[in-house]
């Protein structure tokens, strides 16, 4: 049998899928235990109509961003993704923390290095977010008049935006010392352009945001595949951007 077709996966990655895997599985069943187990004991169980007409709309809703950030994230985040979706937060807290840490060291995404970095560094996000709870929990009441204080509510406005603001510098900046790919902000720019439009001429473009990452992902891939056809985006090496051999 010809043995040159299969894929040698890296150790480390094969491990992290497999327990990631695992741990998912259980804590799926443990999130859908609980509640069954708490009603059983109260004997309070809701019917199929009242579970139906509550979930419908929130899954209708939420469906297609979680749908995209599964076929998004992963790339970026490899086998933390499994902590990361069950600890919740990815947009805002695991994606920035995965990011820069391969930035910082410079490690490439979607190599076992990169898969490395960001699982580390997901799971000290993960624990440090549980312990700010509980420690929360504690200082809640105490701190209760600087959390509602006019200073701290205008801050927390700006904390995304700031946030994915710095994400998108990163994203421009390119580091010119080793291998970098030329003109890749040709990429999503039809995308950004085209929702920028929605968001702005369609008053019910939020209600379909996770519709639009969804289809704004698919036009970038064939954009990128079009502009690669054409030699315009190409991976390059060196600050005078020689072609890599």
């Amino acid at each position: 049998m010809d043995n040159k077709n299969n894929v040698q996966v890296d150790p480390f990655i094969n491990w992290a899928h497999t327990f990631g895997r695992i741990f998912s599985l259980i804590i799926v069943v443990y999130m859908f235990a609980m509640p069954t187990i708490y009603c059983a004991i109260n004997n309070c169980f809701p019917s199929f109509k009242e579970v139906l007409t509550g979930a419908l709309p929130l899954v209708s809703l939420f469906w297609p961003i979680a749908f995209s950030e599964a076929i998004s994230y992963p790339p970026i985040l490899g086998s933390s993704s499994y902590l990361s979706f069950i600890t919740g937060n990815v947009m805002n807290l695991k994606l920035p923390c995965a990011i820069n840490a391969q930035k910082l060291t410079n490690a490439t995404p979607n190599t076992p290095e990169g898969d490395a970095v960001a699982l580390l560094a997901n799971s000290i996000s993960s624990i440090t977010t549980m312990a700010i709870i509980v420690l929360g929990m504690f200082l809640m009441i105490p701190l209760q008049p600087v959390l509602q204080s006019p200073a701290v509510q205008t801050a927390t406005k700006y904390m995304l935006p700031a946030m994915f603001g710095c994400l998108m510098l990163g994203f421009i900046m390119t580091n010119k010392e080793g291998t970098w790919i030329k003109n890749k902000l040709l990429i999503p720019l039809p995308a950004a352009i085209i929702s920028l439009i929605l968001y702005f001429t369609w008053s019910r473009a939020s209600m379909y945001q996770g519709v639009i990452v969804i289809l704004s992902i698919v036009l970038c891939i064939a954009v990128a595949r079009v502009l690669w056809s054409k030699g315009i985006v190409k991976v390059v090496k060196g600050p005078n951007g020689d072609p890599v051999e």
